[in-house]
């Protein structure tokens, strides 16, 4: 059983994680962040406006520049993922090609995430 706390700890660090993501990770490394945690596509991490007007004031280098330059070996330990072709039942597959679907998905995310939550 789930604690208040483990629950809540949980929503909280996927919340910051894809913040983190979302902020510094080009399109091409978000989706391998996806490809491993594909529910987190659908949580709310909220308003990343300030984080995102940070990181164009400051002139930061894109992820692929420190990935090539800092973190140039992590393929050799860890090769990236494919990507994920068939997650879930096919229906839900088909159903995501939606942009309201998508939509549809991620409120329903946060609503279970929400309930299970409130059961402790």
């Amino acid at each position: 059983m789930f604690s208040v706390r483990q629950c809540q700890t949980f929503v909280h660090y996927f919340q910051n994680y894809k913040r983190v993501i979302e902020t510094w990770f080009d399109d091409k490394f978000k989706e391998y962040f996806y490809t491993r945690e594909p529910l987190a596509r659908y949580l709310d991490m909220g308003d990343i406006t300030e984080q995102l007007a940070l990181k164009e004031r400051l002139g930061c280098k894109n992820f692929e520049w420190f990935m090539n330059n800092v973190a140039y070996d992590v393929y050799d330990k860890f090769p990236a993922l494919p990507p994920n072709l068939h997650w879930g039942e096919v229906s839900v597959a088909l159903l995501l090609r939606t942009r309201q679907t998508q939509e549809s998905l991620r409120i329903l995310v946060n609503f279970v995430l929400f309930v299970i939550c409130q059961q402790f």
